[in-house]
């Protein structure tokens, strides 16, 4: 007997067919076709909704999805890192030799470089060295940092952009599930004025009494609002 959160798993009932129902229902999430894929022959849609209904089959199935799906702490995990996201260490200091810098370029060095073509005469270039500001490749590759990144483009335009998960948005999840904010709604009357209200008297006759006369229970009511006739 396997014991996963609140689901118990025999997994000795299991057949083999049962199993594969499993692996297949886990890609497919169809019934039907994961009872083909299975191997089971006959009515396939009717099979499949059987073995969906099985005690074990349903609680392999539930093992298995929190096995691979994210559980609640780990989804407020990744919220707060998103929320707490710092576009600088995408970034780095380089410096190299170009010939044409950018204007934002901080030059530190230049050079003359003599070229001399194919038909012996020569040409002079200045090249410059300059420190600018580059993303780092390699914090691209980096899971911890990678999934902090919402959008990559690489364009000849504009080089190398990232974008990543917005701070605020990750913020106000977080302040939902935590309860922080309360959602308040305000109900108006008519143009926006105060909600109006009726009393009414509902007279309940209850039949004769031992001295033959009724008796009755008077009792307020709200009665409709006018606003809304």
């Amino acid at each position: 007997m396997l014991r996963w959160g609140g689901w118990e798993t025999n997994l000795a009932d299991l057949s083999p067919k049962h199993r594969a129902f499993v692996e297949a229902y886990l890609q497919t999430w169809n019934a039907s076709e994961s009872a083909r894929q299975a191997g089971y022959n006959g009515r396939s849609n009717t099979i499949g909704g059987r073995l969906l209904s099985d005690v074990d089959i349903a609680s392999e199935i539930q093992r298995r999805l929190d096995e691979l799906t994210m559980s609640s702490g780990e989804v407020l995990t990744g919220l707060t890192a998103q929320a707490r996201g710092n576009i600088a260490p995408f970034f780095k200091l380089v410096e190299e030799w170009t010939e044409f810098p950018f204007v934002t370029d901080d030059r530190i060095d230049a050079k003359e470089v003599v070229e001399e073509k194919d038909d012996g005469t020569k040409e002079t270039h200045i090249f410059h060295l300059v420190r600018r500001v580059a993303i780092d490749p390699e914090k691209l590759l980096d899971p911890a940092y990678a999934r902090l990144i919402r959008k990559f483009k690489d364009s000849p335009k504009d080089g190398l952009t990232i974008e990543l998960y917005d701070a605020q948005a990750a913020m106000e999840k977080i302040g939902k599930v935590r309860g922080m904010f309360v959602d308040k709604v305000t109900l108006t009357g008519a143009n926006g004025g105060p909600v109006a209200v009726q009393m009414v008297e509902v007279v309940r006759d209850y039949g004769s009494g031992g001295d033959g006369r009724g008796e009755a229970e008077a009792e307020s009511a709200p009665g409709p609002d006018p606003s809304l006739g």
